[in-house]
């Protein structure tokens, strides 16, 4: 199973559980913290708990949240403990649990490639620099030189492009 995940900003609006909250993807002083365009989400439903069969393939709503290169907490870094209460961060939501927002709700796409002027450019990635991708013994990108994989998982560092 493949997963495309979509990163917005996250400030937590409303805590239903250890787990599950509400948050809104925009400033919400701009919007005077209208309840209704809160996002609910369970933190709980991740990739790392489909593995593992607590949940199904197609029940994953955000990535899950992790140790990135040099110890920061990465992936998704909202939640009401999770991995501890973070009133504002980033969620990694789900592509198919995006779509299926009502478009009130749903994040904008800070990138530009979906814009029809956008072009490709080429960008050369150290894939064994931690400071262009998750690299590293401990990382979750998989692909690499030498005698590396040359497909699989490749992690970028939010912001660098």
């Amino acid at each position: 199973m493949r997963w495309v995940f979509h990163a917005t900003a996250g400030f937590l609006g409303r805590v239903d559980s250890q787990t599950q909250c509400g948050f809104w993807a925009e400033e919400p002083a701009d919007h005077g913290f209208d309840p209704g365009r809160l996002i609910t989400v369970d933190l709980a439903r991740t990739p790392t708990a489909a593995a593992a069969k607590q949940i199904g393939f197609r029940e994953v709503e955000v990535d899950d949240c992790f140790t990135g290169p040099n110890g920061v907490v990465s992936g998704t870094t909202l939640g009401p403990a999770w991995p501890e209460l973070r009133m504002a961060g980033v969620v990694y939501l789900e592509h198919g649990f995006t779509a299926s927002l009502p478009a009130a709700k749903r994040p904008a796409c800070p990138g530009r490639s979906d814009q029809p002027t956008a072009s490709p450019v080429t960008m050369w990635i150290d894939l064994a620099s931690p400071e262009h991708c998750d690299a590293g013994s401990d990382s979750l990108t998989t692909i690499g030189t030498g005698d590396a994989p040359k497909h699989g998982a490749l992690f970028l560092i939010t912001g660098h492009l």
